[in-house]
């Protein structure tokens, strides 16, 4: 109403009469209202959002009429196989940063992976929420997953696959690895083997807006040299076309959150099946990131500090992997203790007690199937030398294989612990893994919780 006023006396030539108190709020409320209309229209762009963009000109899209030309050519060519399976499985990323989850669900079904879990009952079948391990969902909504988890959620779940990195590979090695690929889903080839190429590459040196992107590969194309990549992002961008080279160049750009360039996995079904029972875990992780790694930091600085302490107490190599098991139990035990204590007899305040009966039910229920699959293992034996008490021996062994090698600051430690996590075989030991353990790493009272909650891969 002011700004009204004051455009009105203006219009009557009576803006001199006003004083000049009144004058200056008549001002101050015309550029309040100004920047409040300023803000609803930023609002309103912001819900109205966007509706994919446009490819550059050197990247050809899927159903242009070029692309289809390319593609009549690659059926002809024989360069089509991985298209069919990959097509008739093709999974829209349901987050802006699930392309990594996305291109997984895509490719894990196409290879026809049980994931032997139900999805909605009575259907077994891949979808993103499966993919809950390591970095928990509600973070990679954020901040999406690296190559290497990428590779670890695909082991994990039933498939084989390898990294390559750019400075380990070649461009003509690329190539062979796309051609090989896309001959082993020929259906006419009674021993065939199949397996996809799922790249992890820099939107911007394709450019594309966006920095790092998963897609699998389903096409190529000889005569041109080119590759049609599947992106799961297709509210953003359509499936495309684009030249070998350049999504080559496109794996080299550094991923800020490893230091690591960017690269493509060969993933196909695993080779040796998993025992049903195998023990796979994972720590959901309900905190920041970054302070459960200083948790974890802090827990393997002691035990390195204790270790090398004993180490040159005794200055006996030979008795590294007992002092090193003694230096875990000792770090761990008392922390165990005092935070596990209280839910055993039932002092945690934020279990009800019906849930803690149900907690103890189905504890005893499952412990002896989880020391069953433990006790198997040198470094379980190992622990238990040191921690009498199975529970607590059980939950450290389930820490220690949970921390990744490279908190371990010395190398030499680092390479015992790989060394020592191998050892569980069926067990997943990579940095994340499938549904199994779901913890709070920062109420180690939760571990026991999460132990009965563990699944066995039904």
């Amino acid at each position: 109403m002011s700004a009204q006023c004051g455009s009105s006396c203006k219009k009557k030539g009576c803006s001199s009469s006003l004083s000049p108190s009144t004058t200056t709020l008549s001002l101050n409320t015309t550029t309040s209202s100004s920047l409040v209309l300023s803000d609803s229209k930023q609002s309103e762009k912001r819900e109205q959002g966007f509706y994919q963009r446009e490819l550059p000109s050197h990247l050809v899209a899927f159903s242009s009429l070029e692309g289809r030309k390319l593609f009549s050519q690659s059926l002809m060519e024989g360069n089509t196989h991985s298209f069919f399976p990959l097509i008739e499985q093709f999974h829209t990323q349901a987050e802006p940063s699930y392309c990594g989850l996305g291109t997984l669900v895509n490719v894990m079904n196409a290879l026809k992976i049980d994931p032997k879990r139900v999805w909605k009952y009575p259907w077994r079948w891949f979808t993103e929420e499966f993919f809950d391990c390591c970095v928990p969902l509600e973070v990679v909504k954020k901040e999406g997953i690296t190559l290497r988890q990428f590779a670890c959620l695909a082991k994990c779940n039933g498939a084989d696959c390898h990294v390559y990195r750019p400075q380990d590979s070649s461009l003509e090695e690329f190539r062979k690895f796309i051609i090989d690929s896309i001959e082993s889903n020929d259906l006419s080839k009674i021993d065939n083997d199949p397996s996809f190429i799922v790249v992890s590459y820099d939107r911007s040196t394709l450019g594309q807006t966006g920095t790092g992107h998963f897609s699998p590969l389903a096409a190529y194309n000889a005569e041109n040299d080119m590759v049609l990549v599947l992106d799961v992002a297709r509210f953003k961008y359509p499936p495309h076309w684009v030249k070998l080279d350049l999504l080559w160049k496109a794996l080299y750009p550094i991923d800020s959150s490893t230091g690591l360039s960017r690269g493509f996995v060969v993933i196909k079904k695993e080779a040796v099946k998993k025992p049903e029972n195998a023990i796979c875990y994972r720590v959901v992780v309900k905190e920041k990131w970054s302070e459960t790694l200083v948790k974890l930091m802090t827990l393997t600085r002691n035990i390195t500090e204790v270790y090398f302490t004993k180490m040159n107490q005794v200055n006996n190599e030979s008795l590294t992997q007992t002092i090193l098991f003694e230096s875990i139990v000792q770090v761990l035990s008392p922390v165990i203790f005092d935070l596990v204590e209280p839910l055993l007899i039932n002092e945690d305040k934020d279990i009800k007690s019906e849930e803690y009966e149900l907690i103890k039910t189905l504890w005893n229920d499952k412990i002896t199937t989880i020391y069953t699959n433990l006790k198997e293992y040198q470094l379980f034996r190992e622990i238990m030398e040191f921690e009498k008490d199975r529970n607590k021996s059980i939950v450290i062994a389930i820490l220690l294989i949970s921390m990744p090698n490279e908190l371990f600051e010395d190398l030499n430690l680092r390479a015992i612990i790989s060394k020592l996590k191998h050892q569980f075989g069926d067990m997943c030991i990579s940095q994340c893994c499938r549904t199994a353990l779901e913890s709070n790493i920062s109420q180690i009272t939760k571990q026991i919780q999460a132990l009965i909650e563990m699944s066995t891969c039904q």
